[in-house]
């Protein structure tokens, strides 16, 4: 074949590659968009999708508790290194906590939160300095067994307790929270943290645990989706104020939501599964909080196009549009 042939047909080959690139990234990817404004005595929305999604929009009524605006990851640069000695100290569901924690930072992405950082001890220790004088809207999210000691002694008047007392939100997974801090490098046990953190022992630490009923209002809100109870708390034995979701047995829940003074902490049971990294972003990116209740909610489709709709309602100060099912593929939360 002639040379000036042969280049035109790498040309053409080259050009058919470059044409099939184009197509795969871009007929494949869904555009989402949302927007949402109280007007008076009713909330109104749209919700936009280039695709065929099922969408919810769910108003709900947090009594004035901040939703959240920033959130920091902790995940202990030395989990691995101590992990046996943890677990000859306390139950631990384990997980590759680097991993974990950057799915969850891309999950909450698509919910519309980015306003995340991936901490070590030394930027969570900052992250508590920068935000102890006003830590409503703030949120820790560990994913670690234990807590620094500069932080956290196993003391209602150590720096991390009266962050969260002040309004600040703890979120939970792995293991029993605040049963571990480092102590001079090593790991010290506290005996009493379930009462520190709950008011009570309510943590369940029966791995052969199934779950046999499921909370229905919260659950569907959210499109909850994990059945894991290992690690999960109690309810009946928590007397402050708290809010249980998810598969359930008896009064032990998947997710649970109990107040601190001003602030909360949050309990996710099991251990690493996308379903608890699904559930756990859906909690955290549409703010619900302990006191939360559900005024309403809508459940509709929308096929290559913008949505309409309206909540007719005084009531309700936070709204969530969510867009898919088990796996959703958008969220956005609006103050209303």
């Amino acid at each position: 074949m002639d040379k000036k042939w042969i280049s035109i047909v790498v040309i053409v080959f080259i050009a058919m590659i470059l044409i099939g690139e184009v197509l795969t990234y871009s007929s494949g990817v869904n555009r989402y968009d949302s927007d949402a404004v109280r007007n008076g005595a009713s909330v109104n929305y749209s919700i936009s999708s280039s695709g065929t999604n099922d969408y919810r929009a769910v108003l709900m009524d947090n009594g004035g508790f901040k939703g959240l605006e920033r959130l920091a990851i902790y995940v202990d640069e030395n989990y691995e290194k101590n992990l046996d000695a943890a677990r000859n100290l306390t139950p631990i569901g384990y997980m590759e906590a680097a991993y974990y924690a950057d799915q969850m930072q891309r999950s909450l992405k698509l919910r519309s939160f980015d306003n995340t950082v991936i901490c070590d001890s030394k930027g969570l220790i900052e992250f508590l300095e920068e935000t102890k004088a006003n830590p409503k809207g703030c949120g820790i999210l560990s994913i670690s067994y234990a807590l620094p000691g500069e932080i956290y002694t196993g003391s209602a008047m150590d720096p991390l307790m009266v962050w969260i007392g002040n309004g600040g939100s703890l979120y939970w997974a792995d293991s029993v929270p605040g049963s571990l801090y480092y102590n001079n490098g090593e790991l010290t046990f506290v005996n009493n943290s379930q009462e520190l953190f709950f008011g009570a022992n309510c943590i369940n630490l029966n791995g052969g645990l199934h779950p046999d009923t499921v909370e229905k209002d919260y659950t569907k809100a959210l499109c909850l989706a994990d059945h894991q109870l290992f690690l999960g708390a109690d309810s009946s034995a928590i007397v402050r104020e708290h809010l249980s979701m998810g598969c359930m047995n008896g009064n032990i829940a998947a997710v649970t939501l109990v107040r601190y003074g001003e602030g909360m902490v949050v309990q996710t049971a099991g251990s690493f599964r996308i379903e608890q990294i699904e559930d756990l972003s859906q909690i955290l990116a549409s703010g619900i909080c302990y006191k939360s209740t559900i005024i309403d909610q809508y459940e509709g489709r929308v096929t290559r196009s913008t949505i309409n709709g309206s909540f007719e309602s005084i009531s309700g100060d936070r709204l969530y549009l969510c867009i898919g099912s088990i796996y959703p593929v958008y969220g956005r939360a609006f103050d209303v």
